[in-house]
Formats: C-alpha cells, sequence, structure tokens
C-alpha cells in the first residue's frame, strides 16, 4: 500500500505582521488532519514553514546512486514516462548519516522555475518506521539554491512497504526569481526528524540528527516558450499582459503585469490593502490572479492548471507570477495540444 504525506507550503511575500499570522495559523492546522486521493496533507511546522518559505538547495559528498532518475521517482510519478524522467533526470546518491538515520538524496528532477529532489531514509537498525493512518513523520529543512527570492513548494514521505525499514521523502520547488535555478554545487540540509501522533498531536519518537547533503545540480532546461509576442488578457483587476509562459515536462510558468487596474481595484490599493494572499476574495492580491489557465491533452481532456497553483504578487509593480511543479504527475509534452491563458489558447510546440 502507498502512504503519501504531503506539507504544503503557501507564497511568501508577507510583512513580519502577516509572517506572525501565518505561524499562528500554521500551529493550528498541524492539529488537523486532511485526507486527499488517500494521502494525507500535513501542514509543516513554523520553524520548517519559514525555511521553507525562503526555500534554497544544497547538499554533500558520498556513493553514487546505481539505478536511474526513473527508479528512484517511481513512488512519485510512477511507472509511466520513465524515458522522459531519465532524459532530464539525473542519478545523485549522496549520503549522509545520523541518529541511526541514514538519508541518501537519490535523484533530482528539474527545469528552469521547478526543481523535484527525492530522498530515502534508512533506519540503521532495521526496525520499520511505524507509519498507519494514525502516525506521520516531519522533518525540518531547508533546500539552499544561492539566492533569497520569492519560492513556494511542497514535501512529503512516501512509504510504499511499511514493513521495510525505508521511506522516502519528496521535496518540489518552484523559485520566482526570474534567473531560476541556480546551476552549480548545492546543499541540502534536513534535521529533526520526528514520527508524530495524528490523533494525539504529540511527538512519539524523535530522531535529534541533522543530515548535510552536497551535490552538483546540473541539468538541461526542458522548458518551451508558448509565446511569440506578448498576450494581453482581461482578469477582474483589469487589462493584463503576459509576457512569459512556458511548460516543461513537470510543471509550468505565467508571468505578467498590467497595463492598467480596474477604478475600484485602483481605489482599494490606493487605501493601502496588505500585500498579502489571505485577504478576502474581492482583495486586489487575488484579483491579480484570477483568471484560468487550463492545459488541453490531444485526447480531448482538460485540465485547470490555475486550480492549484502557488503565485507570487507585487502590488506595488502591479506584476504577478503563477506557476508550479505538476503533483504526482510527467507530461509526454507530444500528447499536449495547448495552454489556454483567460481563454486565449496557446499551441504546445514540443522541443
Amino acid at each position: 500500500m502507498n502512504k503519501a504525506y504531503k506539507e504544503r507550503m503557501e507564497d511568501l511575500r508577507f510583512s513580519a505582521e502577516q509572517k506572525e499570522k501565518m505561524v499562528e495559523r500554521l500551529m493550528e492546522a498541524q492539529e488537523r488532519q486532511e485526507t486527499k486521493m488517500n494521502r494525507k496533507w500535513l501542514k509543516i511546522k513554523p520553524v520548517a514553514a519559514a525555511a521553507a518559505a525562503v526555500a534554497v538547495l544544497t547538499m554533500g559528498a558520498g556513493a553514487v546512486y546505481s539505478g536511474l532518475a526513473s527508479d528512484a521517482f517511481a513512488s512519485v510519478f510512477g511507472n509511466t514516462h520513465t524515458e522522459i524522467i531519465d532524459k532530464i533526470g539525473k542519478p545523485i546518491g549522496v549520503s549522509d548519516t545520523d541518529a541511526g538515520v541514514t538519508v541518501t538524496v537519490d535523484a533530482i528532477l528539474g527545469d528552469k522555475h521547478n526543481l523535484n529532489v527525492v530522498f530515502t531514509m534508512e533506519k540503521q537498525d532495521g526496525t520499520s518506521w511505524g507509519l498507519d493512518e494514525n502516525h506521520d513523520l516531519m522533518i525540518d529543512g531547508e533546500l539552499q539554491l544561492g539566492y533569497m527570492g520569492g519560492s513556494h513548494g511542497s514535501s512529503w514521505f512516501v512509504d510504499e512497504d511499511p514493513e521495510d525499514d525505508r521511506v522516502q521523502y519528496v521535496q518540489q520547488i518552484t523559485v520566482d526569481e526570474e534567473s531560476g535555478i541556480k546551476m552549480g554545487r548545492t546543499k541540502a540540509v534536513l534535521e529533526n526528524l520526528r514520527l508524530c501522533n495524528t490523533k494525539t498531536a504529540q511527538v512519539e519518537q524523535e530522531f535529534e540528527g541533522k543530515w548535510k547533503l552536497r551535490f552538483d545540480l546540473q541539468y538541461e532546461d526542458s522548458s518551451v516558450s508558448l509565446l511569440k509576442q506578448p498576450l494581453s488578457i482581461k482578469t477582474g483587476a483589469g487589462n493584463a499582459i503576459i509576457d512569459e509562459a512556458t511548460i516543461s515536462p513537470i510543471g509550468f510558468r505565467v508571468k505578467g503585469y498590467y497595463e492598467t487596474l480596474k477604478e475600484e481595484v485602483q481605489a482599494q490599493l490606493s487605501a493601502g490593502q496588505p500585500e498579502s494572499g489571505r485577504e478576502p476574495e474581492d482583495s486586489p492580491w487575488r484579483k491579480f490572479t484570477d483568471f484560468d489557465i487550463e492545459l488541453h491533452k490531444k485526447d480531448g481532456s482538460i485540465i485547470n492548471l490555475s486550480k492549484e497553483a502557488g503565485s507570487s504578487v507585487s502590488l506595488q509593480e502591479k506584476t504577478f507570477i503563477v506557476g508550479n511543479g505538476f503533483q504526482d504527475t510527467v507530461y509526454d509534452l507530444d500528447a499536449l495540444e495547448a495552454i489556454s491563458i483567460a481563454g486565449v489558447v496557446l499551441p504546445i510546440e514540443a522541443k
């Protein structure tokens, strides 16, 4: 049975006061259990949320992973499109041992703005991790990508065999910075691994170690541009210009700015609306990204990408970014027809 546990992170451009409120909400949310598609989605603890919110990636020397990238990511994306994963992914195989646990970064899979990293955690005493419907693992961590900018993403544990001594830990990160993910030597620091009882909200076992993993972050960007020229759309905030739209097998990104704003939106901005994204539905922050982004497949099916996408908004500069890595999915671009943004269809021409 496949048991996966996800911790979600929200977009990050908050003031000190807003961050404090976010921490309070995360503490409350951690005690609540949500189920979706046979998976548990957990909020991470405030300290982990703060670290992941400004996420960056790094890792250490060690053995060479002997398998393929598709082997490492099978628990995440299944056994489909393995050729694509092996083409754009990279096996790593760097390990560190502490507190009776060996953590190995098995493989990476990325494009210019999205990165997936899969780790294996193995208990040296050979015992199982004890994950079931009432128990989840949590960990604090930081991926260091060499910059301090906006990012968002998610992370989760997968325990495909509850009887053995191994679990996988997956991190997905989307970097909003224009320069994207920086290639080169990088590092992951993970610490404070703990087994939590979701019924009592108590920590039942702690592994008070710190795992530092350094490795080379190098891969070829698989993103395809969808724009031949800037695109004008109408939204709940006004008239926007889309100046970037890309898709890759693992994620998408749409970036733009507002040419003109509706009078009521401009009035709200002039009144000093906070730049948060946790405001009422009619706030300017939400209206800036109030448009649909849909993926059209050649088999006729349509997927709403904007429904669960991350976003970054600057009310002062009147700019926005919408996008993230695809959850649990890798797409063959040859099987995709187009992406529509606010009803405007952009054909996908795979490389």
